[in-house]
């Protein structure tokens, strides 16, 4: 098993192996039919939707991952530098309000020589706000942020990250910053991964 989980990310090998593991249990239990090695490895290339989701847009590939926490943002960029190592890309960031921000900016130092702050307004079950993008700013200036850059109008902020002279990208931060940004460019839904 270990030479099929060659390129995969850390957090992407621990959530497998405890699907296979769940998985081992209800077929003890239900009797469901044994995976056979070819259904193994086509499961670990299974894409989980905006979790270092790679996307190519005119060259440029943009790695989008909704690491809205301090333990997934952890997990997002120490994949990043495995995959890409000593690499500082620019980044767009959004955040849902009454999140841990502070603690989602700070590992994000070690990859990024940019960042873009913006917002969001979403519905699910309920209206989702993002944190506005002074609040974002001053503490990534308060963390020593430097090459900031704060455009509140989500579709400019996209334009802005596409702008960008580096040939990789990050958007991270909320998933309803993803899930916006899908739904109103076109461009990144038709992107090939």
């Amino acid at each position: 098993k270990s030479a099929i989980f060659k390129n995969l990310p850390d957090f992407q090998k621990r959530n497998w192996l405890l699907a296979y593991q769940a998985y081992n249990f209800l077929q003890a239990r239900d009797d469901l039919p044994e995976l056979s090695i070819e259904n193994l490895e086509e499961s670990i290339g299974l894409q989980v939707p905006a979790r270092m989701d790679k996307r190519v847009i005119n060259g440029k590939t943009i790695i989008m991952d909704g690491a809205h926490n301090e333990q997934k943002m952890q997990a997002f960029v120490d994949s990043f530098r495995a995959q890409y190592p000593g690499r500082k890309v620019p980044i767009l960031l959004a955040m849902k309000k009454g999140k841990e921000y502070q603690k989602v900016l700070k590992p994000l130092a070690s990859v990024t020589d940019k960042l873009i702050l913006s917002s969001f307004r979403s519905w699910q079950d309920e209206p989702a706000s993002s944190l506005p993008t002074e609040t974002l700013t001053s503490t990534a200036r308060q963390l020593g942020f430097e090459d900031i850059a704060a455009e509140p109008d989500l579709t400019k902020a996209f334009k802005r990250l596409l702008a960008e002279p580096s040939d990789l990208a990050i958007i991270t931060g909320s998933f309803y910053l993803l899930a916006e940004l899908r739904k109103n460019n076109e461009e990144l839904r038709n992107a090939k991964s």
